[in-house]
């Protein structure tokens, strides 16, 4: 139960901290860049504290009859998580602050392209989840499971709302087409 709870902080800090550091310019460069990295190590420890139901899907994956949600999860969390180390490793390339790398528009193009992919994917994966936090916030805040699932809800849908809003003020939409314009251009020359 306890683990359930240190597990819920873990992902709302990290929700805090990828909703503050999405966009480069929305607090400064230094706090993107220095939360971007922070939240790779909260990833990596998101990683360890589920590793032994990570573990148990991977074993049954190909072999045993899993519930759709289960292999729709456990298909977007590998895509979460390939679009986190792109995200990292452009990040590390293109680095103003941290590192100064210099890496080159090839690594913004991925960097954007991915971080708009994982914000896609990461709104799945708290879907998928949402009976777990539910639950979680209704044994430790002690509100009736419905009081709990309405709460989850309003927070989600007020997820959704910001992740909308971040679409529409920003280039969301180009970020995401950035790797097929690229080739397109490339091709005509």
């Amino acid at each position: 139960m306890k683990r359930n709870y240190s597990k819920l902080i873990l992902d709302i800090a990290m929700l805090i901290v990828l909703l503050l550091s999405f966009r480069h310019n929305s607090i400064s460069q230094s706090f993107h860049e220095i939360a971007g990295f922070a939240l790779m190590g909260g990833v990596l420890l998101h990683l360890m504290l589920n590793r032994k139901q990570i573990a148990g899907v991977s074993r049954r994956f190909f072999r045993q009859k899993l519930p759709v949600k289960t292999r729709i999860g456990c298909i977007v969390n590998v895509l979460l998580l390939c679009c986190f180390i792109a995200v990292g490793i452009s990040g590390a390339m293109i680095s103003k602050v941290v590192f100064s790398l210099n890496g080159g528009a090839i690594w913004k193009t991925v960097h954007y392209f991915a971080s708009a992919l994982l914000l896609i994917l990461l709104g799945i994966h708290l879907g998928l989840h949402l009976s777990f936090f539910a639950n979680t916030v209704g044994r430790h805040i002690k509100l009736p499971r419905a009081a709990a699932r309405a709460l989850c809800i309003v927070l989600t849908l007020g997820i959704f709302a910001w992740g909308c809003r971040s679409i529409v003020s920003t280039s969301f939409v180009q970020w995401l087409s950035m790797p097929f314009a690229a080739s397109e251009t490339g091709s005509a020359g």
